[in-house]
């Protein structure tokens, strides 16, 4: 039909999303050759069908300085003897929320401090924030449910690496494996690897950037040759020094340098008891004991 009239507010634009809301069941995927079309698995996304009888819009996006619009309507002020400077955009620094009297939000049921989600502004979004960021009273006002996603930490950027089927220490495993080599890395690796990527504010995404860094030479290294272990440790995922590489009877080396890699200072346990060497092993034992 013809566009939709655009009132003096411009808020003309709303028709045209809640005409396409009207209860009708929609697929919803990454777009044709945009950028999230999945180009690792041949620009094949996944497909979700949703029923969209009771859903009105569904707003995502970055919303980059909306934090600051949050941190500046909650901070305390700092105007005063004994209260604390804050820089202006400071959304790192910690605030005392009851001074605030701002209820922290916390999705673990009795967690304490230290085991608590960190403060993330963005949690206490208010139709204001978003008036001030520059959307329009009309639009905010058809958004009843405003969440928001944190980034992910350390150990969440672990699970990413070993936990899914297609994760990329599987994948890597797979390509030695075709030149006969078996890949090892340490837990210690695993978890440097995951800090360089939230060093480099590229989340999960960077992860694979930083592994293709980190195995291109064992890929170049391993075809045709003797080369049958491909040992990763912590030194070796800080690109401190070359990947370990060990031939078909070095097994017991290879074993006595991850157990060294985990468990430093400790004294090398016979097979039998040892601890599961195997990187995704060895974080599904530990996620299962905590």
């Amino acid at each position: 039909g013809p566009p939709p009239a655009t009132a003096p507010g411009g808020s003309g634009i709303l028709n045209s999303p809640v005409r396409r809301g009207n209860g009708l069941p929609g697929a919803f995927g990454p777009s044709p050759g945009g950028i999230g079309s999945g180009g690792g698995s041949g620009g094949k996304g996944d497909v979700y069908q949703v029923n969209t009888s009771n859903i009105l819009f569904i707003l995502s996006g970055a919303f980059v300085g909306l934090d600051r619009i949050v941190m500046e309507r909650v901070a305390k002020a700092s105007i005063g003897f004994g209260n604390p400077v804050r820089k202006l955009g400071d959304t790192s620094s910690p605030i005392d929320l009851q001074a605030m009297n701002v209820a922290p939000v916390s999705f673990v049921s009795g967690a304490s401090s230290d085991s608590a989600e960190p403060f993330n502004p963005l949690d206490y979004t208010e139709p204001s924030d978003l008036i001030r960021f520059g959307l329009i009273p009309e639009f905010i006002g058809r958004l009843p449910v405003v969440t928001s996603v944190g980034a992910l930490n350390k150990d969440a950027l672990v699970r990413v690496l070993v936990e899914p089927k297609n994760a990329l220490v599987r994948q890597y495993e797979a390509l030695l494996a075709l030149s006969g080599a078996h890949l090892h890395i340490t837990r210690s690796a695993l978890y440097s690897i995951a800090q360089q990527a939230i060093d480099k504010q590229t989340g999960a995404r960077g992860l694979r950037r930083i592994m293709e860094n980190l195995l291109l030479d064992p890929m170049f290294d391993c075809p045709g040759t003797s080369i049958r272990h491909v040992v990763i440790d912590s030194q070796v995922a800080a690109f401190k020094k070359r990947p370990m590489y060990f031939g078909k009877i070095q097994e017991a080396d290879v074993e006595a340098a991850v157990w060294a890699d985990d468990h430093q200072g400790e004294p090398l346990r016979s097979a039998s008891n040892a601890e599961p060497r195997h990187p995704l092993k060895a974080v599904a034992a530990s996620a299962s004991s905590a």
